[in-house]
């Protein structure tokens, strides 16, 4: 096992720092607080098999076929999207889904280019049957760490299904405010969007239950939730979040704000389903950091989907753009993603 790894690191040096592909336009991010990222990176997986877990497809004589030189330049890609983010500066805070395990995001930020940058993460194993989880990458100089821990989700009793960890960190930015953060990936749509819905209320649910436990302890809480949800703004799963009051001990009950929900841009989703963009990775947050008190805020704007022209191919079957992706189907496309990021800037209060 030791061996494995010291080979993959050493393979790593031969990568060289590469900057952002052309066509590449520098993000406008004068002035923020602090940068947040989230990405649903599409199968990030080592090409080890991991008995614990369905993986054998994302291995060298899987049906994929999964090389080491395919997962470099999968990481290599990564880099590409973290620092073209953020103009040389990624972003501050990056959520991350679909990563396999701890060695995948050790080599991002440490066998890689991106070790310049000095990042840390945050994961923990979590029981999806393929052994993807989500994760949180953080620049030390700018992201003070306080606590982080695995949420488990308890779905319907009906079903046997298992799903991945919500991931819970509170971090101190550098306004010297403190965000409660949530990183998501709910139950996909695969059996059936009407099948699958209960699935994602559960999720639902048990973060609900969570942020009421942390008002109980502070109201004023500041609370960002970012993820893939597999369901759009609208859908009765988000709103299970976005449409409750959660009292708290004074006068006021917060309420959390789904950016995404009256989103419009050239690009209006961050996933294409059929020739149809889908906003599906989201970011909500508590409503005092809408309403311009305290320490840091939103703009208006703070939220976009992150979509550079070499993140986009041309859609030959639908018209238009979609995501450049990994894969298409089984066949290895060498591309980024098969979902776009999303962006939220902070900035300092007034």
């Amino acid at each position: 096992m030791k061996k494995s790894i010291l080979l993959i690191s050493f393979a790593f040096l031969a990568f060289s720092c590469q900057k952002p592909p052309t066509g590449f336009v520098p993000e406008e991010n004068a002035g923020e607080a602090c940068r947040i990222m989230f990405w649903n990176a599409e199968n990030l997986f080592d090409c080890r098999n991991d008995s614990l877990t369905q993986d054998e497809e994302f291995l060298p004589n899987g049906v994929r076929s999964w090389t080491l030189a395919r997962y470099k330049q999968k990481i290599n890609n990564m880099y590409k999207v973290f620092i073209a983010a953020g103009d040389w500066n990624p972003p501050d805070l990056i959520g991350l889904c679909e990563i396999e395990n701890k060695s995948v995001l050790y080599d991002l930020v440490k066998n890689s280019p991106f070790s310049y940058y000095n990042y840390r993460f945050i994961h923990y194993d979590s029981p999806d049957r393929r052994g993807i989880d989500v994760a949180l990458l953080y620049n030390p100089s700018t992201i003070v760490v306080l606590s982080d821990t695995a949420i488990t989700v308890s779905l319907s009793a009906e079903t046997s299904s298992v799903t991945r960890d919500i991931l819970f960190a509170r971090v101190k930015i550098i306004t010297g405010d403190t965000l409660s953060v949530f990183i998501n990936h709910w139950p996909s749509k695969y059996g059936g969007a009407g099948i699958t819905e209960d699935l994602r209320e559960s999720v639902a649910n048990t973060l609900s239950k969570n942020i009421n436990k942390l008002l109980d302890k502070n109201p004023y809480e500041k609370i960002i939730i970012m993820g893939d949800f597999n369901d759009p703004p609208e859908s009765s799963s988000l709103a299970i979040l976005a449409n409750k009051k959660y009292p708290t001990a004074s006068n006021e009950s917060q309420t959390l704000v789904n950016l995404a929900k009256d989103y419009t841009d050239p690009i209006p989703g961050s996933y294409k389903f059929d020739g149809t963009w889908q906003l599906i990775d989201q970011i909500l947050v508590s409503n005092n950091l809408v309403t311009n008190r305290g320490a840091t805020c939103l703009k208006p704007n703070s939220f976009r989907v992150f979509a550079p022209p070499f993140l986009l191919e041309r859609d030959e079957k639908y018209g238009g753009s979609k995501p450049f992706r990994t894969y298409t189907g089984f066949i290895y496309h060498g591309g980024f993603s098969d979902h776009l990021p999303i962006i939220l800037d902070l900035f300092a209060g007034q």
